[in-house]
Protein backbone atom coordinates (compact mmCIF):
# COMPACT_ATOMS: atom_id res chain seq x y z
CA UNK A 1 0.00 0.00 0.00
CA UNK A 2 2.88 2.41 0.71
CA UNK A 3 4.37 1.63 -2.66
CA UNK A 4 1.33 2.81 -3.99
CA UNK A 5 0.96 6.11 -2.46
CA UNK A 6 4.66 6.58 -2.84
CA UNK A 7 4.24 6.08 -6.68
CA UNK A 8 1.02 8.58 -6.74
CA UNK A 9 2.99 11.16 -5.48
CA UNK A 10 5.71 11.02 -7.46
CA UNK A 11 3.29 10.90 -10.45
CA UNK A 12 1.83 14.28 -8.89
CA UNK A 13 4.70 16.16 -8.47
CA UNK A 14 6.00 15.02 -11.80
CA UNK A 15 2.82 16.49 -13.07
CA UNK A 16 3.08 19.77 -11.08
CA UNK A 17 6.69 19.77 -12.43
CA UNK A 18 5.72 19.58 -16.67
CA UNK A 19 2.38 22.16 -15.91
CA UNK A 20 4.70 24.51 -14.01
CA UNK A 21 7.17 24.12 -17.01
CA UNK A 22 4.83 24.69 -19.77
CA UNK A 23 3.45 27.71 -18.04
CA UNK A 24 6.46 29.49 -17.86
CA UNK A 25 7.19 29.11 -21.81
CA UNK A 26 8.05 31.82 -23.41
CA UNK A 27 8.86 33.33 -26.90
CA UNK A 28 10.43 36.06 -27.99
CA UNK A 29 8.74 38.91 -30.13
CA UNK A 30 9.96 41.64 -32.02
CA UNK A 31 7.45 42.95 -35.16
CA UNK A 32 7.70 46.07 -36.89
CA UNK A 33 4.71 46.46 -38.67
CA UNK A 34 4.09 49.51 -41.74
CA UNK A 35 1.64 51.28 -40.07
CA UNK A 36 -0.35 54.51 -40.41
CA UNK A 37 -1.06 57.19 -38.07
CA UNK A 38 -5.31 58.86 -38.81
CA UNK A 39 -7.95 60.56 -37.29
CA UNK A 40 -11.61 60.20 -37.76
CA UNK A 41 -12.44 64.03 -37.31
CA UNK A 42 -10.35 64.93 -39.93
CA UNK A 43 -8.27 63.94 -43.52
CA UNK A 44 -4.88 63.69 -41.26
CA UNK A 45 -2.84 60.06 -42.55
CA UNK A 46 0.54 59.77 -41.96
CA UNK A 47 2.87 56.85 -42.77
CA UNK A 48 5.06 55.26 -40.00
CA UNK A 49 6.90 52.15 -38.15
CA UNK A 50 5.39 50.32 -35.26
CA UNK A 51 8.13 48.74 -33.88
CA UNK A 52 6.72 45.86 -30.88
CA UNK A 53 9.12 43.79 -28.88
CA UNK A 54 9.15 41.84 -25.98
CA UNK A 55 8.34 38.35 -24.41
CA UNK A 56 5.27 36.16 -24.64
CA UNK A 57 4.20 34.27 -21.65
CA UNK A 58 1.60 31.31 -22.48
CA UNK A 59 0.13 28.99 -19.68
CA UNK A 60 -0.40 25.65 -20.48
CA UNK A 61 -4.08 26.29 -20.32
CA UNK A 62 -3.22 28.57 -23.78
CA UNK A 63 -3.75 32.10 -21.93
CA UNK A 64 -1.11 34.36 -22.88
CA UNK A 65 0.42 37.60 -21.61
CA UNK A 66 3.10 39.69 -23.72
CA UNK A 67 5.78 42.06 -21.47
CA UNK A 68 7.59 44.77 -23.90
CA UNK A 69 7.67 47.77 -25.59
CA UNK A 70 5.72 49.61 -28.04
CA UNK A 71 7.71 52.29 -30.40
CA UNK A 72 5.37 54.23 -32.82
CA UNK A 73 6.95 57.06 -35.01
CA UNK A 74 10.31 55.87 -34.35
CA UNK A 75 10.82 57.74 -30.96
CA UNK A 76 7.58 57.30 -29.12
CA UNK A 77 7.73 54.45 -26.88
CA UNK A 78 5.86 53.12 -23.89
CA UNK A 79 6.32 49.79 -21.84
CA UNK A 80 3.55 47.30 -21.91
CA UNK A 81 1.50 44.25 -20.36
CA UNK A 82 -1.38 42.55 -21.81
CA UNK A 83 -3.07 39.75 -21.54
CA UNK A 84 -5.02 37.99 -23.83
CA UNK A 85 -8.42 38.11 -23.63
CA UNK A 86 -10.81 35.13 -24.74
CA UNK A 87 -7.52 33.49 -26.77
CA UNK A 88 -8.31 36.82 -29.10
CA UNK A 89 -6.04 39.27 -28.88
CA UNK A 90 -4.48 41.30 -26.34
CA UNK A 91 -5.65 44.62 -24.60
CA UNK A 92 -3.37 46.71 -22.90
CA UNK A 93 -3.68 49.93 -20.81
CA UNK A 94 -1.09 52.57 -21.23
CA UNK A 95 -0.53 54.77 -17.82
CA UNK A 96 0.87 57.37 -16.17
CA UNK A 97 1.30 58.47 -12.86
CA UNK A 98 1.73 62.09 -11.54
CA UNK A 99 1.13 63.36 -7.98
CA UNK A 100 -0.87 59.97 -6.65
CA UNK A 101 -2.96 60.35 -10.03
CA UNK A 102 -3.30 57.37 -12.28
CA UNK A 103 -4.14 58.61 -15.68
CA UNK A 104 -5.00 56.70 -18.85
CA UNK A 105 -2.46 58.18 -21.90
CA UNK A 106 -2.90 55.39 -24.61
CA UNK A 107 -4.17 52.01 -25.37
CA UNK A 108 -3.11 48.87 -27.86
CA UNK A 109 -4.71 45.82 -29.40
CA UNK A 110 -2.55 43.21 -30.87
CA UNK A 111 -4.31 40.34 -32.60
CA UNK A 112 -3.38 36.90 -30.91
CA UNK A 113 -1.42 35.88 -33.41
CA UNK A 114 0.74 39.36 -33.56
CA UNK A 115 0.03 39.97 -37.58
CA UNK A 116 -2.06 42.94 -36.68
CA UNK A 117 -1.92 46.03 -33.95
CA UNK A 118 -4.46 49.19 -33.18
CA UNK A 119 -4.73 51.97 -30.40
CA UNK A 120 -4.06 55.49 -29.52
CA UNK A 121 -1.32 57.70 -27.69
CA UNK A 122 -1.64 60.68 -25.83
CA UNK A 123 1.59 61.70 -27.48
CA UNK A 124 0.52 61.48 -30.82
CA UNK A 125 -2.26 63.53 -30.22
CA UNK A 126 -0.21 66.32 -28.98
CA UNK A 127 2.56 65.98 -31.09
CA UNK A 128 -0.14 66.20 -34.33
CA UNK A 129 -2.47 68.13 -32.75
CA UNK A 130 -5.40 65.62 -33.16
CA UNK A 131 -7.83 62.81 -32.24
CA UNK A 132 -5.44 59.88 -33.63
CA UNK A 133 -4.80 56.25 -34.12
CA UNK A 134 -2.23 53.89 -34.91
CA UNK A 135 -3.06 50.96 -36.89
CA UNK A 136 -0.67 48.26 -38.82
CA UNK A 137 0.18 46.88 -41.02
CA UNK A 138 -1.98 49.51 -42.93
CA UNK A 139 -1.59 51.63 -45.86
CA UNK A 140 -4.82 54.52 -45.60
CA UNK A 141 -7.78 55.43 -42.78
CA UNK A 142 -9.79 52.81 -44.18
CA UNK A 143 -7.38 49.81 -43.86
CA UNK A 144 -6.76 51.41 -39.91
CA UNK A 145 -10.60 51.18 -39.55
CA UNK A 146 -10.24 47.68 -41.07
CA UNK A 147 -7.95 46.50 -38.75
CA UNK A 148 -9.91 47.78 -35.22
CA UNK A 149 -12.56 46.50 -36.49
CA UNK A 150 -11.40 42.80 -36.79
CA UNK A 151 -9.24 42.68 -33.44
CA UNK A 152 -12.14 43.75 -31.90
CA UNK A 153 -14.78 41.33 -33.31
CA UNK A 154 -12.24 38.74 -32.47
Amino acid sequence: MNKKILVFFVFILLLGVFIFSSYTKQTDIENEYNGIIYSLDSNFEKKTSILLKGKLYKSSLGKGKFVGEIIVDNDISHDLYMEEERNKSYFGVITSVNGGYTKTIGTVFISSDFNSIWGNFEKIDKRYNISSYIAGPAKNKEEGNKIAQEIMQR
